[in-house]
């Protein structure tokens, strides 16, 4: 009898689906996030995607069918011997909603210009591709029209390849209407083997397909130029969608991510994702979508196109906007405060080019390393203020530039609103915009002063008769400054000592009504901590 027991058993075991090849201890599982050593998981997703046993575990109640393109005679689909050839000929042997699973075998291929490629239009199905990255089944769309669809609800995608075998390839996963609470976990659509081949959108989601779930999915399309979104969500309003992470390098027109609509519930997290189109948005909901923004790394080369939030929530966000440059947090941007801070000593070893943005109120002590000596900085949006100076050189820091324009037209025009304490003006200079009259006319720059501080006359008065577009006015080193228009190649000199201005209006005064504009920039450094100066 026990004799019996043991060849029932193994018999049972012989028969029955193997999944050991299928299967990897959670010790090496591994995504684009990483993990802690073995079970202990640095992941997000991890709490997003479930348990580890959800995603490899043995498919249940459900039946199993196989697909595999290298199969020597096509079957029944009920083993790796017998398996069909197509994907789309598994699915239809599913049973909608009884768990069933599909494993495509590694090196599986198909290519085709029929307008689904294949179509997951059974419910409560899973589509498992095994095999590792390039190994993985491939799926070649070898017509503009050609797509893949999700076309019911609780459908669950594992892995595979889907490649643009031509230019322009409209839609690449097409989540329909009916495609509720599905999930594409770890879809790759590679660098195309030809640069102008690519899909305009990869993945497009139907009005209504709600509690969609994007994870883990790679595209690289950087050679491409043709593309519109990565994932597009414009048909319509979706509930629920979960973007999570996923690396994106393209080039797309618009938002790598992309919604029109106000989509509610959102969750968009710990995505890579880089736009290299110029000006436009790795992300974008130009539109008011609910939910949450969290820990996303964006790249864009404007930053304020960088990332649209609609009205979600963010947290932890960082948006680079140039090469060898660390992101900035998105407050930094928002606040529209200074990214760079450069500390220049009369050692010029001592130098330390600083490419990271500082908090308000962060002091940085121990800036140089030069046997103990320490220069601390207290970073403000609108200055850099020295707390305390290096003590065996000199500290210059840079002040904030302001730039104002106005008319040659009227006796006077403000210029520069210094208020909150004096300043010291380390630079002023102006350039016609628009060319000046041909009349006789003087301009003059000085300080309307405000209670407290004296008016001064900064530079003398100089003729502008008919000064051509790109005259620059510029001033020598002298009390008072000889203010001298420069209008031709031969020389570009702005030698003008500094100037002590207390707070009042700084302005231009003008001898006599002409036409013409020119363009004033001035630099400076603040005397008090507080100190604003406004371009009028």
């Amino acid at each position: 009898m026990k004799r019996l027991f043991m060849c029932v058993c193994l018999l049972a075991m012989l028969s029955a689906p193997s999944f050991g090849a299928l299967q990897y201890d959670q010790r090496y599982y591994v995504n684009n996030r990483g993990y802690l050593g073995a079970g202990t998981y640095n992941d997000p997703l991890y709490r997003i995607m479930g348990e580890l046993e959800d995603r490899v575990a043995p498919p249940g109640t459900g039946s199993v069918f196989y697909v595999d393109s290298n199969v020597t005679a096509e079957g029944d689909g009920t083993s790796w011997e017998f398996a069909k050839d197509t994907l789309d000929e598994a699915i239809n042997l599913c049973t909608a909603d009884n768990g069933d699973w599909i494993y495509v075998a590694s090196g599986h291929a198909e290519s085709g210009s029929a307008a689904n490629l294949w179509d997951a239009d059974v419910a409560g199905i899973t589509i498992w591709h095994c095999g590792n990255a390039a190994n993985q089944g491939t799926y070649t769309f070898a017509d503009t029209d050609t797509t893949v669809a999700l076309g019911a609800a609780n459908v669950r995608i594992v892995g595979g390849r889907f490649l643009a075998g031509i230019s322009a390839v409209v839609v690449g996963v097409s989540v329909e209407a009916a495609a509720d609470d599905c999930v594409l976990d770890g879809l790759v659509f590679p660098e195309p083997t030809t640069s102008s081949f690519e899909f305009v959108r990869a993945i497009i989601v139907a009005t209504g397909a709600d509690r969609l779930t994007v994870a883990n999915c790679i595209q690289y399309t950087a050679d491409a130029v043709g593309a519109t979104n990565w994932v597009d969500l414009d048909t319509g309003v979706q509930n629920g969608t979960t973007i999570v992470g996923n690396t994106v390098i393209g080039e797309f027109s618009e938002g790598a991510i992309h919604s029109d609509d106000i989509d509610l519930e959102q969750y968009i997290a710990y995505n890579d994702i880089q736009n290299l189109t110029t000006g436009q948005h790795a992300i974008e909901f130009t539109a008011n979508a609910t939910g949450w923004l969290i820990g996303n790394n964006l790249y864009g080369d404007t930053e304020a196109a960088i990332l649209d939030p609609g009205a979600m929530m963010e947290s932890g966000n960082v948006l680079a906007s140039s090469a060898g440059v660390d992101g900035l947090p998105e407050w930094v941007i928002h606040q529209d405060l200074d990214h760079w801070m450069e500390i220049a000593c009369a050692d010029t070893t001592d130098a330390v080019d600083m490419t990271a943005e500082v908090p308000d109120d962060t002091v940085l002590a121990n800036i140089l390393d030069d046997g103990g000596d320490t220069s601390a900085y207290d970073r403000r949006e609108d200055s850099l203020v020295a707390i305390s100076d290096k003590v065996d050189g000199t500290t210059t820091i840079a002040g904030r530039t302001y730039a104002s324009t106005m008319t040659a037209t009227s006796q006077s025009d403000d210029l520069f609103d210094v208020d909150g304490g004096a300043i010291l003006i380390t630079s002023f200079t102006g350039v016609v915009t628009t060319e000046i009259g041909a009349v006789t006319n003087t301009i003059q720059i000085d300080l309307d002063a405000d209670a407290g501080f004296i008016d001064s006359d900064f530079s003398t008065a100089v003729e502008t008769n008919a000064d051509v577009v790109g005259t620059r006015y510029v001033f020598s080193d002298a009390d008072e400054s000889v203010l001298t228009p420069i209008s031709d190649t031969a020389g570009n000199t702005n030698s003008m000592r500094q100037w002590f201005c207390g707070e009042g209006m700084i302005e231009q005064t003008a001898g006599g009504a002409t036409t013409g504009a020119i363009k004033w920039y001035m630099t400076w450094i603040p005397f008090a901590d507080g100190t604003t100066v406004t371009a009028q």
